[in-house]
């Protein structure tokens, strides 16, 4: 096919930026399905240690708080500097403020404009009715789910893109072969969105390895025995931190 007169777009190049956005797709979903069991085993084990340390835990608290509250000097409240002439001040209304004439003016509703973000959504969602004609329930439940994603500002492309299997994204429209130019914009968009959702699922992993909760599950996985001697060892060192501020607060009790 020969390449766009104006911008030298070929289908050639277009093969290749399809190829790349695969490529990115699945990096995508390799990632987010190896984290996923990974950060709930890491919630587990997390809650397994808190059920065992939670009780000392809360001892600790409370008594740290209580020694902290008896060591501080008691502070001077505001009242003693208030002046005779504060108090003879009266309050101010802020209705005293209000201009009457900018009460009259009414703002004009201002068009809403849609986002580069919120239209390539748009743009992923037609191109979605198109390929998904074949109305089984599975492209039906898919559509559906894609579409209630769309009215989610919070949600961007590429999390629409994420759902989407990558077969999906080989495909193409009816005018595609006309337009090289809006095929190439549009994978490039898909490009561009995945490509940035890589490298932040990429620095998410590494943050996710150096997580407490992710030492405590490499801890929980050397086996059932190493894991209670590790939880008993903290429940000893909460008590024994516990029995020296019990000592430190009756100290401070004899000394008031």
């Amino acid at each position: 096919m020969k390449p766009n007169a104006q911008t030298g777009i070929t289908l050639e190049t277009i093969m290749q930026v399809q190829k790349e956005v695969i490529i990115l797709h699945e990096k995508v979903n390799t990632i987010r399905s190896r984290m996923i069991p990974i950060q709930e085993d890491m919630e587990k084990a997390f809650q397994e240690y808190q059920n065992e340390i939670r009780t000392f835990l809360l001892r600790w608290k409370q008594l740290d708080f209580e020694i902290k509250n008896r060591k501080q000097k008691p502070r001077d409240t505001d009242e003693k500097y208030k002046t005779l002439d504060d108090e003879k001040k009266p309050e101010r209304n802020p209705e005293d403020n209000k201009n009457p004439e900018a009460e009259l003016k009414t703002d004009l509703p201002k068009p809403i404009r849609k986002t580069r973000e919120e239209e390539r959504k748009e743009e992923l969602l037609e191109f979605l009715e198109w390929v998904l004609s074949d109305q089984s329930k599975e492209n039906e439940k898919l559509l559906s789910n894609l579409i209630r994603m769309n009215e989610k500002p919070s949600l961007g492309l590429a999390d629409m893109l994420e759902r989407i299997p990558s077969t999906l994204l080989e495909k193409q429209i009816a005018e595609d072969e006309k337009n090289l130019l809006g095929w190439h914009t549009r994978l490039k968009n898909w490009h561009n969105a995945l490509s940035q959702r890589l490298s932040i699922i990429e620095d998410q992993e590494a943050r996710m390895c150096s997580d407490q909760r992710y030492a405590l599950l490499q801890q929980k996985k050397q086996g059932t025995n190493i894991w209670n001697s590790f939880l008993e060892y903290h429940r000893q060192k909460l008590k024994i931190k516990i029995r020296q501020l019990e000592a430190e607060l009756r100290k401070i009790k004899e000394q008031a």
